[in-house]
């Protein structure tokens, strides 16, 4: 086993995760592990959402992009709004 020094934590940050992992019944570094862990699927699900969103199939078709745009360019002209 490996110490390490964790620099920049404050002391009450340090309280909740020394508490939290007693709470889940870890030791500290199989809780810190554990986060980890966590926070890597959670990033890549994320990152596949976000892939879904700007690389999927697009939700409009161009012809209905383009009158979507028309009406919203007279609603704009009507409402003197910048066009």
């Amino acid at each position: 086993m490996t110490t390490f020094a964790l620099k920049n934590v404050s002391e009450e940050a340090w309280l909740r995760f020394k508490s939290e992992s007693a709470r889940q019944g870890l030791k500290m570094g199989e809780f810190f592990e554990r986060l980890l862990d966590e926070h890597s699927q959670s990033s890549r699900g994320s990152r596949a959402a976000w892939d879904r969103v700007l690389k999927g199939r697009p939700l409009l078709t161009d012809e209905d992009s383009k009158e979507m745009k028309k009406s919203m360019k007279d609603i704009r002209r009507e409402f003197e709004f910048r066009t």
